[in-house]
């Protein structure tokens, strides 16, 4: 879950510094923003990712934890 977590704010952090640069970049305007965009996709689809395996663990947890009693 490290990975993910690393992940997530690696892809986030290289869409917050190439999107404005693709504003200001004339020569590789396209490229730079397709990469930023891309990365902010991908690090959307990682948090819903996370988000959904927590719940399922957490749900898990919860079974047991009435199970047990």
């Amino acid at each position: 879950m490290k990975i993910v977590k690393i992940l997530i704010v690696l892809f986030y952090l290289v869409s917050i510094i190439t999107i404005p640069i693709s504003f200001f970049n004339i020569d590789g305007k396209i490229i730079i923003g397709l990469i930023g965009y891309i990365t902010l996709l991908v690090g959307g689809v990682l948090t819903i990712i996370r988000t959904c395996i927590l719940r399922r663990d957490k749900k898990k947890q919860e079974n047991n934890s009435t199970i047990d009693k």
